[in-house]
């Protein structure tokens, strides 16, 4: 779901880290649905920060949306699930900004709206590049900057047989996009990935959460846990379970400080069968057993009336001949 994150060409000489990044994805038989959110921080000796830009393994990135503004809603439902919690410090609706304490990272900068981000898709030719761009004022030298967005994904369920399907997608691997790299100039631009900023808290740290939505079942998934939830895409709970599959970098990578391309490609995958079809084949399969049923009922009724026929005349031709006696 992303091969790397990088920095403008004019802020090349920015200190900047991710120190705390999640992916939220549903599938559903059609598309795939992210709900991304990260914290960047900058350096005190760094250069400001303008621009973030993101290479996903995709040709198609649809329905690019900010979601920052819930950032600073204390009853939006993944604001309550941070590790060392969050609190709401400062809104400033007129400005569209505000601060946070997530995850225990304090003084969070979040910015919103047209007015303060500009949010863009491209295609970078076998991939698509989202570019975050503040617009009003870089990300000073040690801030803390976070951000939320959602965006869909055309499906890239592989058929294995009848229902079956593989789901695989990757992070910081970037084989197959070479040339996009060099384009977007890697390496020299790359933001590197803290796997865990404090281990002993779990503050901060890199994690994919998964969601099938019915009909849809996993099977045999290379995550670290496997649970439920009632989380929907359009942060509210629904009424019925979905299966839930989560990948931690702390856990996959034990030995390594950073997650960066090249150096610690990372994969997310499974089987997932659809459910649809073996519920559309019990059907008819029920069809068939109440037709054949129907049928072998009618028959025996065809041999009842058949035999009650022969013993009536049978009687009838009795009753005849003794009659004639």
């Amino acid at each position: 779901m992303l091969v790397c994150m990088l920095k403008g060409e004019e802020d090349k000489n920015c200190k900047a880290e991710i120190v705390k990044y999640g992916d939220r994805i549903w599938i559903d038989p059609i598309r795939i649905s992210c709900i991304r959110e990260f914290i960047v921080s900058l350096a005190s000796d760094s250069k400001p920060l303008s621009r973030i830009r993101m290479l996903l393994p995709f040709k198609h990135v649809l329905e690019l949306r900010d979601l920052c503004e819930t950032l600073l809603d204390e009853n939006y439902l993944f604001n309550g699930f941070h590790s060392c919690g969050y609190k709401l410090e400062r809104v400033d609706p007129i400005q569209k900004k505000g601060n946070i304490i997530c995850d225990d990272f304090k003084n969070v900068e979040v910015i919103y709206g047209d007015y303060n981000l500009l949010l863009s898709t491209s295609f970078v030719r076998n991939a698509n590049l989202i570019e975050i761009y503040r617009k009003n004022e870089p990300l000073k030298p040690g801030s803390l900057w976070m951000v939320r967005v959602s965006f869909k994904v055309t499906s890239v369920l592989n058929l294995l047989s009848e229902d079956n399907y593989l789901f695989e997608t990757e992070y910081f691997e970037g084989f197959d996009f070479k040339e996009e790299l060099e384009h977007l100039g890697w390496p020299d631009l790359e933001i590197p990935f803290k796997k865990i900023y404090n281990p002993k808290t779990k503050q901060g740290g890199i994690d994919v959460l998964l969601y099938l939505q019915p009909p849809l079942h996993g099977t045999r998934f290379n995550a670290y846990k496997e649970t439920t939830s009632k989380h929907r895409f359009d942060g509210t709970e629904g009424q019925e379970n979905l299966e839930k599959y989560i990948w931690r970098g702390r856990v996959s990578f034990p030995n390594n400080d950073y997650l960066e391309l090249g150096k610690t490609p990372w994969q997310v995958q499974g089987t997932i069968v659809d459910t649809s079809g073996e519920k559309e084949r019990s059907r008819k399969i029920n069809e068939v057993w109440i037709e054949t049923n129907k049928n072998r009922i009618l028959s025996y009724w065809a041999i009842g009336l058949a035999i009650v026929s022969i013993f009536v005349s049978i009687f009838v031709n009795i009753i005849t001949y003794l009659c004639k006696k």
